[in-house]
Order: structure tokens, then C-alpha cells, then sequence
């Protein structure tokens, strides 16, 4: 596999690759173009963050628009294209701190940016990563496959991204969530109470390891 990063990884293992390049919009049929909705490359109708389109009363929202492909974002976006569209509010969308699941096995959960988008966005970063063999519950339940990774802004010590590989991913991300989008820092983070022998364990530690090695 060649990476973005220039580097080449070998997968070894026996198996098989599911390479999953998108969704297709079913907007061919809806009529938009005789009202002149404007799309994307790959049929999305364009949507402002106030879900209008290039139409001043028309708005579009979920799989037809080029937004995250996402159940509970669709339904985000249908209540702020309603409001906006029959009341004097202005709700804006907001996806900085959108968390995404994968259900793998193990997960695969992430939120905000990793390392190659902060980077792209010239932004002083710091990432600290920890393998789930250093993490009591994954050692107790005989599953140390994964880790979690934490990208913060090495200036103001606030969280600007995450991923994690774990049995239960999905769970731990929205806490992550949290934190992005209500300023919490590392250090707060790393300060907080976690039961003991529960995966969410591993945010402290993740977030311990910005400034000591955890093992």
C-alpha cells in the first residue's frame, strides 16, 4: 500500500481488502436542473451551511447533498433546513466536532483532525498515541488489539482530533467529541476521574502521554 505520506506498507497477513469509494446521490430523476440547482462532480446537490442551496427557497439536506453521509446527520441537518426555512432563526452547521464510527472489528472511531490535516492547516500540533497493551481493561478482556490517538494544539493544549482502534471504538469517541467542541483541554482531560478497569480509562491515558510515557 503506498501512503499519503510517501511511505509503503506491506500488509502480510492472509485476507481480504473491501475498498469502499463513496455513494452515488440518487438525484438524476428529482428534476433540479429544470429550477437550475447547481451539484457537484458526483451528483450532490451544494449546500451552504444553512442547508440552502444556490435556490434561495429551496434547501437539501442527507444523501443528496454534499454533506457527511451520516444517519444522525441527516436528521440534523432536516431540523436546520425546517427552522431556517419557516422561522427568522440562522442555524448554521457546524462539523468540527463531528464523530464517525466504522464497525469493524475492532472499530475504528475518530473525530476532528489527524495529523496530516493539522498539519495541511499550518497548525502547531502534538500527537500522543497509546497501544491498548498498555491499557488494564484491554488486558483483562483479552483484546489488546488498537490503540488511541489524540492530536492536540501544542500552544493552547486544546484537543483538535482523534482516532481510535478498539472492540467498543464507538463508544469512547464521543467524549472526545465533547472536548473538541467545548474547549476542553489535554490537561483537563488527563485530570479527570475514570473508573478503573473500563476502556474510557485509555482517554487519561492517552492524554497522561503528551507528557510521560504511560507504560
Amino acid at each position: 500500500c503506498n501512503c499519503k505520506d510517501g511511505s509503503m506498507t506491506k500488509i502480510s497477513e492472509r485476507g481480504r481488502i473491501l475498498v469502499a469509494s463513496g455513494t452515488r446521490p440518487n438525484t438524476v430523476k428529482l428534476g433540479i436542473e429544470t429550477v437550475g440547482i447547481e451539484t457537484d462532480a458526483s451528483g450532490h446537490i451544494k449546500v451552504n451551511d444553512q442547508m440552502g442551496t444556490n435556490v434561495p427557497h429551496i434547501y437539501a439536506v442527507g444523501d443528496v447533498a454534499n454533506t457527511p453521509p451520516f444517519v444522525y446527520t441527516a436528521a440534523y441537518e432536516g431540523r436546520l433546513a425546517v427552522e431556517n426555512a419557516f422561522t427568522e432563526t440562522v442555524n448554521r452547521a457546524d462539523y468540527t466536532a463531528l464523530p464517525w464510527v466504522v464497525f469493524t472489528d475492532p472499530q475504528v472511531a475518530g473525530v476532528g483532525m489527524d495529523e496530516m490535516q493539522a498539519a495541511q492547516a499550518g497548525l502547531p500540533y502534538d500527537v500522543s498515541k497509546l497501544e491498548l497493551t498498555n491499557l488494564p481493561r484491554a488486558i483483562v478482556a483479552n483484546d489488546t488489539r488498537g490503540f488511541i490517538k489524540l492530536i492536540r494544539h501544542r500552544e493552547t493544549d486544546r484537543l483538535l482530533g482523534g482516532r481510535i482502534v478498539a472492540s467498543e471504538g464507538g463508544e469512547l469517541v464521543q467524549s472526545l467529541a465533547f472536548a473538541i467542541k467545548f474547549g476542553i483541554t489535554v490537561k483537563q482531560l488527563s485530570e479527570e476521574l475514570y473508573p478503573y478497569l473500563t476502556l474510557s480509562e485509555g482517554l487519561k491515558l492517552a492524554a497522561i502521554g503528551f507528557r510521560k510515557d504511560v507504560k
